[in-house]
């Protein structure tokens, strides 16, 4: 219920945001290996290291495809 009132909050908040699920965090080093769907949780993903959520993430800064939208990363 928490992550459905965060979601609500930035949908009706008139801002661009991008709202990214994940399962476990790990400590991993970058792979570039993993998957990213709009609205969707990637099937069978089990965790996703923090480094390569980062670099999803800071590439995601000047390209518009997710905003305003729910993303499942995961591997």
């Amino acid at each position: 219920l928490a992550h459905q009132g965060t979601w609500r909050a930035l949908r009706d908040s008139g801002l661009d945001w991008t709202l990214v699920c994940t399962p476990d965090l790990t400590e991993a080093p970058r792979t570039g290996q993993f998957r990213v769907l709009a609205d969707l949780m990637p099937v069978g993903g089990k965790h996703i290291s923090r480094d390569d959520l980062a670099y999803w993430m800071i590439e995601q800064l000047d390209r518009p495809e997710f905003i305003g939208r729910r993303v499942g990363a995961a591997d």
